[in-house]
């Protein structure tokens, strides 16, 4: 009696751990604890939509001429207000805001972090 009463204290001791394992692993995953990042996408989609809606032939120079324009460590995000919609907005590897403009066979991509150009690649 007293080996059957040992197994289950360990047997409910094992299933309380693990419990809150799970627990603690399923709060770990769920939470938002990066308000900013909320924000940054917040303002950055609202300058999005103030873009023009396509890019077309007669935008190819356009865009040409504002990527030219803009200077890494230098250019902030409302020069985004310039430029057409975007062909593409995504997150890099680095957790930078990008910005994909496609003209033609070119791609131009605009990477920005903490409102600020960090990366700027004629493709």
């Amino acid at each position: 009696m007293r080996r059957t009463r040992g197994r289950m204290v360990i047997a409910a001791a094992s299933i309380g751990a693990l419990l809150v394992v799970l627990g603690v692993g399923i709060w770990l995953g769920t939470r938002d604890d990066d308000s900013s990042q909320t924000d940054a996408t917040n303002r950055t989609t609202a300058l999005t939509s103030l873009a023009q809606s396509e890019v077309g032939p007669a935008d190819a120079g356009h865009i040409a001429a504002l990527f030219r324009a803009t200077a890494v460590r230098k250019t902030r995000t409302n020069i985004l207000q310039k430029f057409p919609k975007p062909y593409q907005v995504y997150h890099d590897q680095f957790s930078d805001r990008c910005y994909e403009w496609k003209s033609g066979r070119l791609l131009y991509n605009l990477c920005f972090k903490n409102g600020l150009l960090v990366l700027k690649d004629p493709g």
